[in-house]
């Protein structure tokens, strides 16, 4: 009986490194792979307040509460309140003599009327004596752009938004309204006379891997608790006050302005019109006070029914990627007294999602809904051929 030869390999010692290094490469790959995934997503979020929880809910809130607040925004409704004309601001020389300038240039056109050459001569040998000067630098255009409140003229805030698509952007951003899909949803909260929209809107984001590294979504809706009509005294000496910043005469009055001679004040009305059309609040260069612009529209002194944050990021588990919100908000209601009283009521939630998927978020003061759809941007090779080939 014959018994069979088995043989066996020792394993040599650079067999084994060489399958250690490919189980690193194979790993870091995975880890690259998983960093690199360029992840977007649209965000549809529709919210609406209980008509009847103040007389309904009796669950206690605290009336001490820590504001919604977050390091790293993206305010995808800037847009909206801000008009961005810093580019044409920088691009604009400084002239202290332009007031003077136009009221000369003005009487020589009334008094030279027979001799229009001559006028034409002395407006030109005018305008080449401006002292203009391309004096805004980096500090005069921050002391110029504190952050302003934009939010006090406004009695409530709009439903919709229209936004733009852009196909392959590198910010998060507003789509227009032809991109919701909870239309039916809205309708019928809308039809319920136990609901009122805040807000029914969708944008589309980057979304980035880990809690660490997301940014945030501020969010204001519903009606200003604060808002206070200004009557025409008030409207009149805000005007007032703004020309007078913007002109640099801080003691120009009300009787002064009436009493001008129509060469100055027409002089003055044009440089009014002008710099008043560029908004004294513009913003710096964008990258440089975007995070204290998006802050500001977060941290305004007004009180809007609904207040919060919506943070998206990915978490991988078991190297599974999974998407994740967090959430914080105030629902804000106001009792009639002398102050005003202002009740915050307080909501905080970390929640695991699927994409396509409907999510409600549930408050006994209000419901947010929101879903997630994949967004995949078309790479810049392709755009660019496509653009090509549609102005050929």
């Amino acid at each position: 009986m014959s018994k069979a030869l088995r043989v066996t390999h020792k394993p040599s010692t650079k067999m084994i490194y060489l399958l250690i290094i490919s189980m690193l490469f194979c790993f870091s790959s995975i880890t690259r792979a998983q960093e690199d995934t360029d992840w977007w997503f649209d965000v549809e979020i529709l919210i609406f307040k209980h008509n009847n929880a103040e007389n309904t809910v009796t669950e206690q809130f605290d009336t001490v509460v820590d504001k919604p607040f977050s390091p790293r925004i993206s305010n995808v409704f800037l847009p909206f309140y801000v008009v961005d004309t810093s580019w044409i601001e920088q691009a604009l020389p400084e002239c202290p003599n332009l007031i003077d300038v136009l009221a000369d240039k003005f009487t020589d056109t009334v008094t030279n009327t027979v001799t229009m050459s001559v006028a034409n001569d002395s407006s030109n040998q005018h305008i080449g004596r401006m002292d203009c000067a391309y004096t805004l630098t980096l500090s005069d255009l921050v002391e110029r752009n504190q952050p302003v409140d934009h939010y006090q003229a406004y009695p409530t805030l709009p439903i919709h938004y229209e936004g733009i698509i852009f196909p392959r952007s590198e910010y998060a951003h507003m789509l227009p309204q032809s991109e919701l899909q909870l239309v039916s949803l809205y309708k019928d909260v809308n039809w319920d006379k136990s609901y009122t929209p805040l807000l029914h809107t969708v944008w589309r984001q980057p979304v980035n891997i880990g809690d660490e590294n997301a940014f945030s979504i501020p969010i204001l809706a519903g009606k200003n608790l604060t808002y206070q009509a200004p009557t025409p005294q008030l409207l009149a000496q805000a005007s007032l006050d703004q020309a007078n910043t913007l002109m640099g005469t801080d003691n120009l009055s009300n009787e002064s302005l009436i009493n001008e001679s129509p060469i100055s004040e027409s002089s003055i009305n044009i440089v009014q019109k002008i710099k008043l059309g560029l908004d004294g609040t513009v913003p710096l260069y964008p990258d440089q006070l975007k995070e204290t612009q998006d802050k500001a529209m977060i941290d305004t002194t007004s009180v809007f029914e609904f207040e919060g944050l919506v943070t998206i990021y990915i978490k991988y588990i078991n190297r599974v990627p999974y998407l994740h919100i967090d959430s914080h908000a105030l629902f804000n209601t106001s009792r009639v007294s002398d102050p005003l009283t202002i009740i915050p009521h307080t909501f905080k939630q970390r929640r695991r999602i699927i994409s396509n998927q409907v999510h409600y978020f549930d408050h006994p003061y209000f419901g947010m809904v929101i879903e997630l759809r994949r967004y995949k941007r078309p790479a810049l090779a392709a755009l660019e051929s496509s653009i090509e080939s549609s102005t050929n």
